[in-house]
């Protein structure tokens, strides 16, 4: 992987050498290490805090060199991979939430899917580093929910008191035409969506807010690690 000068926005190849892009961590106290999000490679992975080491990645097995094939984690079950993804976290049960914004849904050089086809998940993986494998045990978006595409930016959050689970789909970009897309010029426009569901099966949505600009001028509206506040008085 680490395609140095060749990773851009979209999982495609030149762009402007942002070749990690990392945008999110999360602390392990169990064996001091971090969780960390690097987007344009497509991963998730976790690394020591004082030693640096590598211990494993969560991400499409394509592309990887012989040094990196190791640190795979063995998917089990159906996973589905995260692409271009922000702000991993650990929940209560230790299991790994994050938002997936789902880029092209490939690696470079991979076929990518349409942006009118992709689609952004809030999805939740355990590990299990003794076996060295990953499971997802939850998801919404794409065939778990609405299908919403948020080509950047994005955030997801375990929300404690009720279990539900809030989503910061915070850049939909959108087309002259409306439809999907991944561009910033011309008559693009940028819509948010902030949504909270439930952590079930299948999740239902309980609170959607659309942040939006409906006149005929292409105005932007988005948003970027939102949080949700049970009150303003608390």
């Amino acid at each position: 992987m680490l395609l140095l000068g060749q990773i851009g926005e979209g999982g495609g190849a030149g762009g402007d050498g942002d070749w990690s892009h990392s945008n999110g961590l999360d602390y392990d106290p169990a064996d001091d290490s971090f969780i960390l999000s690097i987007r344009h490679q497509d991963a998730v992975v976790k690394i020591g805090r004082t030693s640096g080491d590598l211990k494993w990645i969560i991400g499409d097995h394509s592309g990887w060199g012989a040094a990196w094939q190791k640190y795979l984690l063995t998917p089990e079950g159906d996973v589905e991979w995260p692409f271009h993804q922000h702000d991993p976290s650990f929940t209560e049960t230790g299991t790994i939430l994050c938002f997936d914004n789902g880029n092209c849904r490939a690696v470079p050089f991979n076929p990518r899917m349409a942006p009118a086809d992709s689609y952004s998940r809030l999805v939740e993986y355990e590990v299990d580093e003794a076996e060295g494998t990953v499971k997802q045990v939850w998801a919404f978006g794409g065939e778990k929910g609405e299908k919403i595409y948020a080509s950047s930016q994005g955030g997801a959050i375990a929300l404690p008191k009720t279990g539900n689970v809030f989503g910061d789909f915070a850049c939909c970009r959108f087309d002259g035409d409306g439809r999907p897309s991944e561009s910033n010029r011309g008559d693009a426009r940028r819509t948010a969506r902030l949504i909270e569901v439930t952590h079930d099966a299948e999740a239902e949505v309980v609170f959607d807010l659309e942040l939006l600009d409906r006149s005929d001028e292409a105005k932007d509206f988005s948003s970027f690690r939102a949080i949700h506040l049970p009150s303003l008085y608390i």
